[in-house]
């Protein structure tokens, strides 16, 4: 199956145990400015890097909840509030080279 070039408008979709997140893929630009944005003397700090990587590449959420179970509106600031395996599950996803062979886009979900 062929690549699928990232733009920053795309809308992308994952479900997790009754969430969705709805995020775009991480271009090798954006890699590179966050790279560069996170590096000083040659030190990449990147846990900060990570971080800012997902409050990029996650644009919004349905259904999350709190401790209490309340929903939780999207916030990207909560973003490393997150579980860990969700967070690595998008991880793997921000950096697919087509979305297409894993699950359709909310744009094609959508008919758009």
């Amino acid at each position: 199956m062929a690549i699928r070039i990232i733009k920053s408008s795309e809308r992308l979709k994952y479900e997790y145990e009754g969430s969705t997140f709805y995020y775009r893929r991480l271009s090798s630009k954006k890699s590179n400015e966050f790279q560069k944005q996170f590096t000083k003397k040659g030190i990449t700090e990147y846990g900060d890097m990570g971080l800012a990587i997902m409050q990029y590449c996650i644009v919004g959420w349905d259904s999350v909840l709190d401790t209490d179970g309340e929903p939780v509106a999207y916030d990207p600031d909560l973003i490393e509030e997150m579980p860990d395996e969700v967070i690595t599950e998008l991880t793997g996803l921000i950096r697919e080279g087509n979305p297409d062979s894993a699950k359709p886009s909310v744009e094609e979900q959508l008919g758009n």
